[in-house]
């Protein structure tokens, strides 16, 4: 469970047992995602300013960092995983592993096109129609009951 004090943005987690830790950033930015590496001792984030920031919930202490060069709108760390898949505003893909021995995230030199992964996942392609059909009502409207 993680819960964020809102007056100065740290973070405060707190674990099974009644565990409990807090993590001081220097940065004085929100977070906009967080995420455990399942079962590995490690919280990843994301700050407002898209700083990627590894944790060691053991020593409370910010292992390494990341600066996006672009806005970061998806975040997903792989379950059980080093792998982190990172989304941004321009529809690219890319993916980030953790170096737990090393200390540092790895960015990866591919991306991927979001046209290309929704083409590679048989979604069709977005056209008027579609938007039509995605904004037009799927039920009717209930009528109005009438007094008698």
């Amino acid at each position: 469970m993680i819960r964020k004090t809102m007056w100065d943005e740290r973070l405060k987690v707190i674990g099974g047992d009644n565990i409990e830790g807090l993590l001081i950033s220097s940065k004085q930015l929100p977070y906009k995602y967080l995420e455990f590496l399942q079962n590995q001792g490690h919280l990843v984030g994301v700050l407002n300013d898209n700083d990627i920031q590894v944790w060691n919930l053991e020593t409370r202490s910010l292992i390494c960092s990341l600066q996006w060069e672009s806005n970061i709108t998806a975040f997903s760390v792989i379950s059980g995983s080093h792998f982190i898949y990172v989304g941004d505003e321009h529809g690219l893909f890319s993916v980030i592993k953790f170096d737990a021995e090393e200390g540092q995230l790895l960015k990866s030199s591919n991306h991927l096109l979001a046209k290309f992964l929704r083409e590679a996942a048989g979604f069709p392609e977005s056209s008027e129609k579609t938007r039509e059909l995605a904004s037009s009502p799927s039920c009717p409207k209930p009528k109005t009951p009438t007094r008698t």
